[in-house]
């Protein structure tokens, strides 16, 4: 079968880092083993973007990457969205100076954000996609690419993809990590709303195939447009083993270790989980000198000023460590360190639909986990795998209760969650070389269906 030319299109590519860059990266890096030949067409940075310089080491030589010049009416506010901590800092409270300032950028922040759910829709990249059209155009019809692949967050990639389908007729897939409408952090504006409703159904009904990350994701998709749906697949995030060789562990100091990396903002937050350590330590039941937290990754400005005051009214200076945004590896590092791996997930019931990209990671990394999540896809294979301790997030004491047993199982030497993880099945499905295989395989059943004449 002859090699295929497929332009990813992502906004969120090296030296862009976090979460969000990942499985655009993995596609990228994997697909070429698998009669793929890959263009990324992707922008320039942004002042707010995190960025991850490491990652760029992993993008294939044979992997060309385009970036579009960003059109950003938005990037004056970026002052208003100061960037989380880039290096590692205490938990102690910010001077009083800092603290006036950040309380000035609060109250300036919070109108310039309203005006970006006002005007931004369906989100901030729009202007971007629309500019991005003519070269993206250019480089298929130039190139002879045979499949555009759209992945988002943002959604604008997938009306970049659409327009770019209407132009040239090639086969498109939209690759969806999150819902869309069906968002738990929908906007809750009226009139933006219907108008992302209209997008997002243009996108359904105009896509060759929509992949997604979950079956519950793709149930939504299906009863919300399955009307108009050609074809959805189930790709899974997951993990590549090749990032965990030769990971250096984060020096271990003795005590029981346990460890959050990515992201934390107002709905997920480790405020009970605090309060349930300090309880703990009052009523004598952990030793406060054997223990300590550690948080890596950006903080939403408003929870990193909240967790700061909890630490300092729970007095839990000696027991946390914030230690702001880390390079991929250097992440990794903390995670293989630790004893114990923090999975916070959001409260809202809905939230059960999704399972946190970290998931993965942690399933990798081979430690016991400590899940604050709602029943539901994340639950389910922390269960199935015997990966850990799942608790509903609002359940203090339930955390509490997890957070004992674990603890005590560290000082009797014993794996805290009382079993080993059981990944072997899963390892297949959540290996990121596996799922590019599948993603060039249902390629090459839409480029066959099209040669047959079947669209």
């Amino acid at each position: 079968m002859p090699r295929k030319k497929v332009l990813l299109v992502a906004a969120h590519f090296p030296p862009a880092g976090g979460g969000g860059v990942i499985r655009a990266l993995k596609m990228a890096k994997y697909l070429g083993d698998y009669g793929c030949d890959v263009l990324v067409l992707t922008r320039e940075p942004r002042p707010n973007d995190i960025t991850d310089p490491s990652l760029v080491d992993e993008v294939p030589p044979s992997v060309r990457v385009i970036r579009a010049r960003d059109v950003d009416p938005y990037r004056w506010l970026y002052r208003f969205r100061p960037p989380a901590p880039q290096t590692p800092t205490a938990a102690a409270r910010p001077s009083l100076l800092k603290r006036v300032a950040t309380g000035l950028l609060r109250g300036l922040r919070s109108p310039a954000l309203k005006l970006l759910q006002y005007t931004a829709v369906p989100d901030d990249f729009y202007w971007w996609a629309r500019a991005t059209v003519p070269l993206g155009e250019r480089v298929i019809r130039g190139e002879g690419i045979d499949v555009i692949f759209t992945t988002s967050y943002p959604y604008s990639v997938h009306l970049l993809g659409y327009w770019l389908k209407r132009l040239t007729g090639v086969l498109w897939i939209a690759d969806f990590r999150d819902p869309w409408t069906q968002n738990i952090h929908k906007s809750g504006i009226p009139w933006r709303e219907r108008v992302e409703e209209r997008m997002e159904r243009r996108v359904m009904a105009n896509a060759d195939a929509v992949t997604t990350v979950t079956p519950s994701f793709a149930a939504g998709f299906r009863a919300k447009h399955g009307d108009v749906i050609r074809r959805l697949e189930v790709i899974y995030n997951g993990f590549d083993p090749a990032d965990y060789e030769d990971i250096v562990p984060f020096p271990h100091d003795g005590r029981f270790t346990a460890a959050y990396t990515g992201l934390l903002y107002p709905k997920r937050s480790p405020r009970l989980l605090l309060e349930a350590v300090a309880e703990l330590i009052a009523e004598g039941r952990v030793r406060r000198d054997e223990i300590v937290l550690r948080f890596a990754g950006r903080f939403a400005t408003d929870t990193l000023a909240e967790t700061r005051d909890c630490i300092e009214r729970l007095a839990l200076g000696d027991a946390v460590e914030i230690m702001g945004e880390l390079e991929h590896r250097q992440a990794l590092g903390v995670l293989k360190g630790a004893d114990v791996l923090l999975l916070v997930g959001d409260a809202a019931p809905e939230a059960g639909a999704y399972i946190p990209g970290k998931l993965y990671e942690y399933m990798a990394v081979k430690r016991p986990v400590l899940a604050l999540v709602v029943p539901g896809e994340a639950s389910r294979i922390i269960e199935k795998h015997a990966l850990g301790r799942v608790v509903h997030p609002l359940d203090r004491d339930g955390i509490k209760r997890a957070y004992l047993e674990m603890y005590r199982a560290w000082k009797d030497g014993r794996a805290p969650t009382g079993t080993e993880p059981e990944i072997g099945g899963a390892q297949l499905i959540f290996d990121r070389r596996y799922q590019a295989a599948q993603l060039s395989r249902l390629m090459d059943e839409l480029l066959a269906g099209r040669r047959r004449g079947v669209d």
